[in-house]
């Protein structure tokens, strides 16, 4: 998930999904999500969170075609909530979630959340961030602002005076490619003895 959290693996941090609409699950537009509970009681049990995040590692948006088995068991103990504007989702950000489509609505109706994810202060950067963080260093930058246990100064003005685009086009495509490149390399650097180990 590294487009969305542009922070490397180890990191934790909860995210906040807010309603600006009413959100109906009837609808659609809102978020499913993993309910680990009953993901861990229902069969088969084989299949775990463990295994589903191994299966889909890199490109958790392609669940459906890289591992039916863990969509399956997923979509059967997802939650989902009506919600009226202001109401909020909390979760972590290992938590199993996605966004439901709104496939039910006429096109011309708009369906508004917010989310935001907060994150340790010892974050290191890692995906398409802002070029004022540089890729394994912390986050110091009013692009991502500190919030507890203080404001910083700095921050906040530089907020109020305005801030550039976040992220260009060039920036991210620029981190996509070095990501296939790691993997492209990584593959054939890996040899046949990788190969007679997955056997």
């Amino acid at each position: 998930d590294a487009g969305f959290w542009p922070a490397e693996e180890d990191t934790g941090g909860p995210t906040f999904w807010i309603a600006l609409d009413p959100l109906l699950v009837k609808e659609g537009g809102g978020l499913a999500i993993m309910n680990r509970t009953l993901f861990q009681t229902t069969n088969p049990l084989e299949i775990t969170e463990e295994s589903c995040r191994q299966a889909i590692a890199g490109a958790t948006c392609d669940m459906k075609q890289k591992s039916p088995e863990c969509h399956a068991k997923m979509e059967e103990t997802k939650m989902e909530f009506d919600m009226r504007p202001g109401d909020a989702i909390i979760w972590d950000r290992w938590t199993f979630h996605r966004g439901v489509g709104t496939d039910l609505l006429p096109e011309d109706v708009v369906k508004r959340r917010y989310s935001v994810r907060y994150m340790p202060h010892n974050s290191k950067a890692f995906g398409a961030v802002h070029s004022s963080v540089e890729q394994g260093q912390v986050f110091e930058s009013p692009y991502y602002p500190q919030v507890w246990p203080n404001l910083l100064e700095s921050e906040m003005k530089a907020l109020e005076h305005g801030l550039d685009p976040d992220i260009s086009l060039a920036t991210a495509a620029s981190f996509l490619m070095k990501r296939v490149a790691r993997k492209f390399n990584s593959f054939f650097s890996a040899g046949t003895k990788t190969v007679d180990q997955e056997r």
